[in-house]
């Protein structure tokens, strides 16, 4: 959301579009925008730790939202892509299971009771 709202051409009026639709096994979620959109040739590094495609003179940032976004969602078992025009906008899709398998579970609750006790 935060992307959508700061890669935005001068003088024009963002449109932001949230969707989620609720499959079988996984929740689809798409954020939409009409931003200034990402060469093709570069969609590959956007997911990279530390990655600023614009000069940081014209767009601030640490180049780490989309990595984290990335580690966050595949840590659950979820992928995330996206598509993009440039000078059209972009979609970021992502799919998380509804379901963590057993083993998962598990392991969620491990961290969990390391975090409380390290606390």
């Amino acid at each position: 959301m935060s992307n959508a709202l700061k890669f935005i051409s001068q003088g024009v009026r963002p449109q932001i579009n949230l969707s989620c639709e609720n499959r079988e096994n996984d929740l689809l979620f798409q954020i939409s925008d009409n931003g200034i959109g990402i060469d093709q040739n570069y969609l590959s590094q956007v997911f990279e730790p530390f990655k600023q495609l614009n000069s940081k003179d014209e767009y601030s940032g640490t180049g780490l939202g989309l990595a984290l976004c990335k580690e966050i969602i595949e840590k659950h078992k979820g992928s995330i892509w996206i598509e993009s025009e440039l000078g059209k906008g972009t979609d970021i899709t992502f799919m998380i299971r509804k379901e963590l398998e057993p083993s998962d579970k598990k392991e969620k609750k491990i961290q969990t009771e390391l975090m409380v006790s390290s606390i």
